[in-house]
């Protein structure tokens, strides 16, 4: 008894270390072939590896949404960058209402529409050839297209290109502050701003709607840094490098670390091969199935979490909307008091 109670110690530890310690898809430009996938516990150190640069990517990443979110701060209260984002031209621009068409035309303009094609001249979509695998890194136009108004760019890659980090910037600002108001800049930058109460009242107020606003800004920034690699926003140096090239980001790790088991045949293999040899009792078989249930719900953790996000950009959404409409209604009801 002592024996067999020693054999299901030793095999639940192994099973174990099968779950936790297989090897992480690492920023190596040519991940290894299907066959070659190792679930040894020799990959200790690829797992320790993998979890220290998670802790660092998520302090980069704290930093990240802080900057980021001065930013989007600087443009919804100031206009301040009002030319930022792939194609935006605020030179020839008189608003950010003409900052979004310049924009759309010359970046976002979909092929797929007879209507963009005929009037912004983008040239016509090519359709996919079904069968033929895309190639890494190689398809930041299906996020371009419409990448202003498609919230795809921010939640599907799950680590941004050069192209795409600044796509999924363009339109979450599209989404909290599309068209924010000069009247609060032009109120700041003249002298006397200070002696006004009227202006002061009226800013203070826009004020306490943007500290709203902050709220979803920052989970919809927070849903962009886990996609930035190594937590940080793509320098313009890679803008032509393929995204495999980029070290991994926090989804990278998340997606990797939950779905490299249930996925992968190999490790059910790797299973069969820890009792390899030795009679299968009951108690192994049991063993290897709660290890599948296990990896089947990390598969599952990981759906939910993604679920869990959109279900969040739905309520940023739904909040940025309520507090520029009630910006509209503020400043229509002031004109009518005039």
């Amino acid at each position: 008894m002592q024996g067999l109670s020693k054999c299901l110690l030793q095999l639940s530890k192994a099973v174990v270390m099968a779950l936790l310690l297989s090897p992480l898809v690492n920023a190596d430009p040519t991940p290894p072939p299907e066959s070659a996938v190792d679930y040894s516990v020799d990959s200790e150190s690829k797992f320790t590896s993998a979890g220290t640069s998670a802790g660092q990517i998520e302090a980069v990443i704290n930093n990240s949404i802080i900057n980021k979110t001065v930013q989007d701060f600087g443009y919804s209260i100031y206009q301040q960058g009002r030319d930022f984002g792939t194609g935006g031209d605020e030179s020839v621009s008189s608003s950010p209402t003409m900052d979004f068409v310049s924009k759309h035309k010359n970046a976002y303009c979909s092929g797929s529409i007879a209507s963009e094609v005929a009037g912004f001249g983008c040239p016509p979509k090519v359709p996919a050839v079904i069968g033929l695998p895309a190639l890494p890194g190689m398809d930041d136009g299906k996020y371009l297209e419409l990448g202003d108004i498609n919230f795809s760019v921010v939640l599907d890659p799950n680590k941004y290109s050069y192209m795409t980090d600044l796509t999924a910037q363009n339109l979450i600002r599209n989404i909290v502050s599309p068209f924010p108001d000069p009247k609060y800049k032009n109120y700041v930058n003249k002298p006397g701003f200070l002696d006004n109460g009227t202006q002061k009242e009226e800013y203070a107020k826009f004020m306490a709607g943007q500290a709203l606003l902050g709220v979803a800004l920052h989970s919809l920034n927070e849903m962009y840094a886990m996609r930035l690699p190594a937590g940080i926003p793509v320098p313009e140096s890679m803008k032509s490098k393929m995204s495999f090239e980029l070290p991994p980001s926090m989804m990278d790790i998340m997606q990797t670390e939950s779905s490299r088991r249930f996925e992968k045949p190999e490790f059910v293999n790797y299973l069969d091969g820890l009792v390899a040899g030795t009679e299968v009792t009951p108690e192994a078989k049991m063993l290897k199935e709660i290890a599948m249930m296990e990896a089947f719900r990390l598969w599952m953790d990981y759906q939910r979490f993604k679920q869990s996000e959109r279900m969040e950009s739905l309520l940023a959404a739904s909040l940025s909307k309520y507090i520029n409409s009630s910006y509209a209604s503020d400043a229509m009801m002031a004109k009518m008091n005039r």
